[in-house]
């Protein structure tokens, strides 16, 4: 290779001088998340001596002291619990029941310590104080009930005459009086738990979740079973069936039931994925009573005992909704309530403004940004969505994918308001893991579930074409058109990575370098904007890149973890910025098209499972997070450097223009095949400017700018070096660090 005359090198040296110039960036911003609101809820307890403080149990425990207006974070109670209860005469004294044992403070969540002396088993599944005596204590375990007369000081069992099981419900009703459900049974105790006696006549053979007791009339009492009511008016001696009108889905966890303490005919009832249901005449008959709440995965219910028309109910993905009227309309009570476990969002190509946010619990729409959001989950029956995609010019349409009962693809025309089913003849019984809208004719869309493929429709979703030959009934989890070709798609399933390029009449397969089942396990695959023929591909075994249309692929892993990824989206506007998120936890960055990683910091405990860019004079990278909602992060925009213009007086020779790489073209098969390009191997250029970002110039990437104002990208392997050792790298060094790279090092 030639090298440099001394006229092209003074320009070298006058590029890196302006390199160091004018390329400095602001610095990395920090994440940021707004919603949506919500969170897996696993137990709820509102205090009794101010019903103003309430605990929500989810990955952690949550306390609001404004009647639900807002949450926060609870960071001594950080273990993940299963059971709460409140000192019902200290609205700061809580008990979480997690899986390690009891954790007891007495500052409101702020502290705590575990409080485990005397328990034999530590996994708890319910607590209970006693309404009377507030140091007495109760603990449901794998191996029976402990109660403890000293505030948890210490334990002792108190199992005498229970059979060995599992107690998931228990209730103090004071006097000494306790009921706990174990298996398909209910216990009773008159002394304390000292002794039990079985107290199940007329109970079914079904498993006992939930027991409640009228507070009015402790004779009263109701059981939740796995799909029945059940009512005693004798404290325990005999059970009726009472729930005519209620509606039981099929569930292992029922909800949870609360008795108006004021009026013992009012009872409220949580069904798992049927909804909230009142009866006003003491369980004879129920009615729907869940207007406004668009969680029907009911976990527990709670009344205000100071004014029963406030009650609370706590929901299996939407957090916390609060009533004001008995129950008549209900409104969210879930602000500050970040754990919500997203799958997948869509950002609107037309209005940026415009995001969907998919998750365990339905759909939700942002207008502004991300900065607020609606929740839109109308007409989704069991809304665990697992994809979206956004109409390309008009935001109120899109389509989703929602897992079974009632799963496929459901599309709305009015920002989900609502959403109807869009299966055609596919059926409804099948998830809908990947929905991609083509980029030349929005009525053509491609989908993909579960064990079933792709699809194809041409009436923008109503009726659906199976497109699997070549390809097979494999899970499709990602879809991606070439941005400048419609008729080329890649289908990232989980046996790697296919493409057709007439549409899905034929697909091949393109997996060379996916070498073991994690590695073809795709849940990402991103296509470069500018040059299509690089592809980006996030999988189970690491993360993947393509320069010749999937031909080849080459894993890329300085700087990433040894993680499971699932998702990677490319900057629009600066393709050598690349972006991929972690299934461990974490999003990661790529400046220099792949070649080398850092992390975004802030994400790091939540799995990110999806990516979108929107690039502006700033870049602003959001992020789906499992159990942490939509965050959002401005990084400032990465600058290629222009190269200095030269003058009459310059002796320069004219710098060659940047040579550009042929398009990939397809043999009849359909694999395509690469001409000779000035690129590496597996398609990466470099990056000119302050590639990562971080508001200085190193070294190397002033090597690499130098490189793509020559039209040679392959510049830059060889970094330039103090040679002389004076710890300055002067200009002639840098130099030399150029001509190494051209003359391969």
């Amino acid at each position: 290779m030639p090298r440099f005359t001394s006229g092209q090198r003074s320009w070298l040296a006058l590029l890196l001088l302006a390199s160091l110039v004018g390329t400095a960036q602001g610095g990395v911003g920090s994440w940021t998340t707004n919603g949506p609101d919500g969170a897996n809820l696993q137990a709820f307890a509102l205090s009794a001596s101010d019903p103003s403080v309430a605990y929500a149990a989810a990955r952690g425990v949550y306390v609001t002291r404004n009647a639900g207006a807002s949450w926060s974070i609870a960071p001594g109670l950080a273990t993940p619990p299963r059971a709460l209860a409140v000192d019902p005469t200290d609205a700061d004294t809580v008990y979480a029941g997690t899986a390690v044992g009891v954790f007891k403070s007495t500052d409101g969540g702020a502290t705590s310590a575990l409080i485990n002396s005397g328990l034999t088993s530590t996994n708890i599944f319910s607590l209970a104080v006693a309404p009377d005596d507030a140091q007495i204590v109760f603990a449901g375990t794998n191996l029976g009930v402990f109660h403890s007369e000293n505030g948890g000081q210490s334990w002792s069992p108190a199992s005498s005459g229970l059979a060995v099981n599992t107690y998931r419900a228990l209730v103090a009703a004071g006097g000494g009086v306790v009921y706990a459900g174990g298996g398909n049974r209910v216990y009773k105790s008159t002394d304390g738990g000292d002794t039990w006696a079985e107290a199940s006549n007329g109970l079914p053979g079904q498993q006992v979740r939930v027991i409640a007791v009228d507070p009015s009339n402790t004779q009263v009492l109701y059981a939740g079973l796995t799909i029945s009511f059940y009512k005693s008016v004798d404290g325990g001696a005999s059970w009726n069936r009472m729930d005519q009108g209620v509606v039981h889905a099929t569930s292992s966890e029922p909800g949870g039931i609360a008795v108006d303490p004021t009026d013992g005919q009012i009872v409220y009832a949580g069904i798992p994925n049927s909804g909230l249901f009142k009866s006003v005449d003491g369980g004879a008959s129920w009615s729907r009573s869940d207007t406004g709440i668009a969680n029907n995965f009911i976990r527990a219910v709670a009344i205000d005992p100071s004014n029963p028309a406030v009650v609370y109910c706590a929901t299996n993905g939407r957090g916390v909704y609060k009533s004001t009227d008995a129950g008549a309309s209900w409104q969210p009570a879930a602000n500050g309530l970040r754990q919500i476990n997203q799958t997948a969002l869509a950002i609107s190509a037309l209005d940026a403004n415009v995001i969907y946010a998919t998750s365990e619990a339905g759909v939700d729409v942002s207008g502004d940004g991300g900065q607020t959001w609606t929740v839109a989950t109308s007409g989704i029956a069991f809304p665990r969505v697992e994809s979206v995609a956004v109409h390309p010019t008009a935001p109120a349409v899109a389509l989703v994918g929602v897992q079974p009962p009632a799963g496929g693809f459901y599309r709305t025309a009015n920002f989900g308001e609502p959403w109807m089913p869009s299966n055609g003849v596919l059926g409804d019984t099948a998830t809908g893991r990947a929905i991609v809208f083509d980029t030349v004719d929005a009525a053509v869309v491609y989908g993909g579930r579960d064990q079933e493929g792709v699809f194809r429709s041409v009436d923008g979703g109503l009726a659906w074409t199976p497109i699997n030959q070549g390809l097979g009934n494999f899970s499709v989890f990602q879809l991606a058109i070439d941005p400048q070709d419609e008729m080329i798609l890649y289908a990232g399933t989980n046996s790697g990575i296919f493409k057709t390029a007439n549409a899905g009449q034929q697909w091949a397969e393109v997996n060379s370098g996916l070498a073991s089942s994690q590695e073809r396990a795709v849940r990402g695959v991103a296509i470069d904007p500018e040059q299509p023929s690089r592809l980006y591909a996030a999988t189970r075994g690491g993360v993947f890149r393509s320069g010749d249309g999937g031909v080849n692929w080459r894993r890329l892993a300085a700087g990433l973890p040894d993680d499971a990824y699932l998702a990677v989206s490319i900057d629009p506007a600066n393709p050598h910025r690349v972006f991929v998120g972690s299934e461990v936890g974490g999003a990661f960055q790529s400046v220099d098209f792949g070649a080398t990683w850092e992390a975004l910091e802030g994400l790091a405990t939540f799995p990110v499972v999806d990516l979108g860019v929107v690039a502006a004079e700033t870049a602003t990278v959001y992020a789906a997070a499992a159990g942490l909602g939509i965050a959002s992060l401005e990084l400032p925009g990465v600058v290629d450097t222009p190269l200095p213009t030269p003058t009459a007086t310059d002796t320069a020779t004219a710098l060659p223009t940047d040579t550009p790489t042929a398009s990939p073209t397809a043999t009849p098969s359909g694999t395509p095949t690469e001409t000779a390009t000035s690129t590496p191997t597996d398609g990466a250029p470099s990056c000119a400017g302050d590639c990562n970002g971080n508001g200085a110039v190193a070294i190397n990437e002033l090597v690499l700018a130098v490189g793509i104002s020559l039209g040679r990208n392959d510049i830059g392997a060889c970094t330039a070096v103090d040679t002389n050792r004076n710890g300055i790298v002067a200009i002639n060094e840098l130099i030399a660090a150029v001509n190494r790279s051209l003359n391969g090092c």
